[in-house]
């Protein structure tokens, strides 16, 4: 029996010996779905830790560049994690995994309409939250539906901008801005439905937000990092990407 006992522990001391931990950047618009899909990889490999910095796809991709220790890189632009690779900073295929969209989001208590995007120029609305487009894929999108509605040069000046999409949420959420153009993920979120509203803006105003995928140099022979990959990849996986708002590629 003390044998078998000590074997077992041996057995468990080398698995946990050989673990490994990943550190992922991913956009904050999967914030809330990487969670839930965490989940699924901790029940199935529940030795491996897979840890998350949700950000700024542009400023993610800065830091990469720049030595940032990660594993694997999910952004909101597809051609991020393509300049890695030609870059040399990634490995294997970098793959498409969704569609992305934006909508208009405002408080349920202000009673402020999200299906009528006209109403941005009006003088109801005071300051409008965007993720910042200089290095927010989100942000981008937001700016080119304005441009495209005519909108734009007669409501730039009242936006705040967020360092990434969950900032601008936060602004909206705070009171700091009345409106934002916001990602359908965050707006599908529990926690936020229940006091936001929110009606998805055309997909036709802005380019297709193409969002990808890549396993980064550094996590090449991370366990950890490729099994989140396998998780993700799942149809399991699909489902929860589905269930907040994601059109998968």
């Amino acid at each position: 029996m003390k044998f078998s006992a000590l074997l077992l522990s041996l057995v468990a001391t080398a698995s946990v010996a050989f673990a490994d931990t990943a550190n992922i950047a991913a956009a904050s618009d999967l914030q809330y779905a990487f969670k839930e899909i965490k989940i699924l990889c901790e029940k199935k490999y529940p030795n491996e830790t897979i840890n998350f910095q949700f950000g700024s796809s542009g400023k993610a991709l800065t830091q990469i560049q720049n030595g940032a220790p990660y594993d694997a890189y999910f952004a909101a632009d597809m051609n991020y994690p393509k300049e890695l690779k030609e870059k040399g900073f990634a490995v294997g295929n970098v793959k498409p995994y969704a569609l992305g969209r934006v909508g208009l989001m405002t408080l349920k208590s202000s009673n402020i309409p999200v299906n009528n995007l006209s109403i941005l120029a009006t003088d109801k609305i005071k300051k409008i939250a965007i993720a910042n487009p200089d290095h927010a894929p989100y942000g981008q999108a937001a700016v080119a539906a304005l441009k495209t509605l005519g909108l734009y040069d007669k409501v730039k000046h009242k936006f705040v901008m967020g360092e990434n999409i969950s900032q601008a949420t936060q602004y909206v959420q705070t009171g700091a801005a009345d409106v934002g153009i916001i990602a359908i993920s965050i707006a599908k979120a529990p926690i936020i439905a229940e006091e936001m509203n929110f009606g998805l803006i055309d997909a036709k105003t802005h380019p297709d937000i193409i969002q990808g995928y890549a396993l980064l140099k550094r996590g090449e022979n991370n366990k950890a990092a490729r099994a989140f990959i396998s998780v993700f990849e799942s149809p399991e996986a699909d489902a929860i990407m589905k269930k907040y708002g994601f059109a998968l590629k």
